[in-house]
């Protein structure tokens, strides 16, 4: 072992040993917890104040309070056990994670967050995704939605989204699902690589997008939908529809699970997506997951289109063998 570190080691023991035993020299009372969890710490605001910016400046307010010559602070918000582990990061810069829970493990992080300490955030986080067997499969969803709000932990984060993609159900079918933000769902609609259909997908989409809009669209038939009702659904999830990828849909899917929703598109939008099944076009969209799903570029016999006028043929029904109207294929009049 170098001298520089067998003196770093030194100085770390004589700053634990400060703090063991700062009940007898502390200038600081702090009060962690609440009423079912607390603890008092005493401690040293030199100490504090040089090694975190939050004390350095809570620490210079004219609203510190004092009993005495002793500076009382409290922090209800925050665990008895983090704040005991912060203390000794702060005087010892050393750290024991391997008995916390994950959701012990999870308040630290927004511990780290609001006391500053971005190396001690950092190895939560590596932590965390150390021990990920211990809580991918119970946590994965809690964990994901947690950290999201943390930007330095984009390694969770990433990880996070990754096992999602390859169980996305895992989210689709959780109860957290229809709360989620569009925000959360298009990061996830821009990978390339989902493990599901993506007419699944796009049922999802459709799924959360329902449960948002008025008067109870999610426990109605779409077929005793109204215009409007198309019209608030598609204000509600244009964003995300405009990531599906339609040309991984077959015909087939595109008819039972697509087509109901069609008064929901601009009349372009829909028109540019039946042509497509009828001379694929080319897309910038790469396919969402090739060993998954293919798109299928066969159309059925008697598959085709009613356009009404258009400036492409009209060759039949979108019915597959079946003549339809120009409504019931877009619900244009």
């Amino acid at each position: 072992m170098s001298s520089e570190i067998l003196l770093l080691a030194r100085l770390s023991k004589n700053f634990e040993n400060l703090l063991l035993n700062s009940d007898n020299n502390h200038d600081m009372i702090i009060n962690v917890g609440n009423e079912s969890n607390c603890k008092t710490f005493y401690a040293h605001s030199l100490i504090l104040s040089s090694q975190s910016e939050y004390f350095q400046s809570a620490l210079s307010s004219d609203w510190i309070k004092k009993d005495g010559d002793k500076i009382i602070f409290d922090k209800p918000n925050v665990s008895p056990i983090n704040f005991d582990i912060i203390l000794k990061h702060l005087y010892c810069g050393t750290v024991s994670l391997n008995e916390l829970t994950t959701s012990e493990l999870l308040d630290l992080l927004s511990s780290t967050d609001e006391f500053m300490l971005p190396e001690l955030m950092n190895f939560t986080e590596s932590h965390l995704l150390s021990i990920a067997d211990s809580w991918i499969k119970s946590d994965l969803i809690k964990i994901y939605l947690f950290v999201r709000k943390f930007l330095e932990c984009k390694n969770l984060q990433e990880f996070c989204v990754e096992k999602i993609c390859e169980n996305p159900e895992s989210l689709f079918n959780s109860d957290d699902f229809i709360n989620l933000s569009e925000e959360i769902l298009i990061n996830l609609l821009k990978r390339d690589y989902i493990k599901m259909k993506e007419v699944k997908i796009w049922e999802y989409v459709i799924n959360w997008g329902t449960h948002k809009c008025s008067n109870n669209l999610s426990k109605k038939n779409v077929n005793e939908w109204k215009k409007e009702n198309f019209d608030e659904l598609w204000e509600i999830e244009k964003n995300l529809v405009e990531l599906i990828r339609f040309n991984e849909i077959s015909s087939e899917s595109f008819s039972n699970a697509v087509r109901p929703y069609s008064l929901m598109f601009p009349r372009e939008m829909y028109e540019n997506l039946l042509w497509n099944y009828i001379k694929p076009q080319q897309t910038n969209k790469s396919p969402r997951n090739k060993k998954l799903h293919a798109f299928a570029s066969t159309i059925p016999s008697g598959f085709g289109f009613g356009f009404g006028q258009t400036t492409q043929p009209a060759v039949g029904g979108f019915g597959f063998g079946q003549p339809a109207s120009t409504q019931s294929v877009f619900g244009f009049p």
